[in-house]
């Protein structure tokens, strides 16, 4: 798992994209297994974006043997005194599931921009969240961050042929950041909301 370096132009510099590897993982603080992450520099520092996901678990709950759970996280961590510091944390899961069971991200959607050119970078990646029986639509949640300020659009995939509404909603924190952060964030919506494949663990 390996990332070329790649410079960004902005106004206050460049972001500076790392090469990224399972040995940058910090020891210990990581929940599942790293399916995808990122490491570069900005005016914050160095940075290091990961996203794990535990696949499916036996359910918490003990009287309920036939059931499973799935957990999604990502953690936003800068390079501090040479260790890593976590700035932000995600959590989500789907609980109790008896059916096809999903919790994690869409490939090709963890992405790094600089999209209003301050220097420092914006994140963004796309998940999904499945308990079904049938073809039924997913829940689907964007999150962005920049720094430590998070954005979200949530709502679910689309399932073809039926072209169901993807219920997309933007999270309202979007009113009060750049205009082409929603532009970006629904632009990546519309990348991904059509659902080709029935993933499950």
């Amino acid at each position: 798992m390996a990332v070329s370096v790649l410079s960004v132009p902005c106004a206050a510099g460049e972001l500076e994209r790392l090469d990224f590897k399972k040995s940058d993982l910090p020891a210990g603080q990581l929940t599942g297994t790293a399916v995808d992450g990122m490491r570069w520099k900005d005016v914050l520092g160095e940075n290091l974006l990961i996203v794990s996901q535990t696949g499916a678990i036996p359910s918490k709950k003990k009287d309920e043997e036939d059931r499973r759970d799935a957990e999604l996280y990502a953690y936003h961590f800068i390079r501090k005194g040479g260790a890593w510091r976590l700035l932000w944390k995600v959590q989500d899961f789907e609980r109790d599931c008896p059916f096809d069971l999903y919790a994690g991200l869409l490939p090709g959607s963890l992405a790094l921009t600089d999209l209003d050119r301050d220097g420092t970078a914006e994140t963004s990646f796309l998940y999904k969240l499945t308990c079904r029986s049938d073809v039924s639509p997913s829940v689907l949640k964007l999150i962005m961050h920049e720094g430590d300020k998070k954005l979200a659009l949530r709502g679910n995939t689309v399932v073809p042929p039926e072209s169901n509404d993807d219920n997309m909603k933007p999270d309202p924190a979007f009113a009060s950041a750049p205009p082409e952060f929603e532009v970006y964030a629904v632009k990546r919506w519309t990348e991904f909301v059509v659902e080709k494949s029935f993933n499950q663990f």
